[in-house]
């Protein structure tokens, strides 16, 4: 997944994978490193467990 997905599937909550489980978006996060280089995380939501997961944007994957 890439940035420019991220906006839609916040608004549309557009089932989204992780590790083989489905979420829905709650949070996009942009961090900095201590070299300067910028990088996004996402806040996603479970949807069986009712919990929250904090996960690298590129290992999250659209879909259901």
């Amino acid at each position: 997944m890439n940035s420019k997905d991220v906006h839609g599937a916040m608004r549309e909550k557009t089932i989204v994978q992780f590790d083989g489980i489905s979420y829905y978006i709650t949070g996009f996060i942009q961090r900095i490193n201590d070299k300067g280089v910028f990088y996004f995380i996402l806040e996603l939501h479970d949807l069986k467990a009712n919990s929250v997961t904090i996960a690298d944007i590129a290992k999250v994957t659209l879909g259901d």
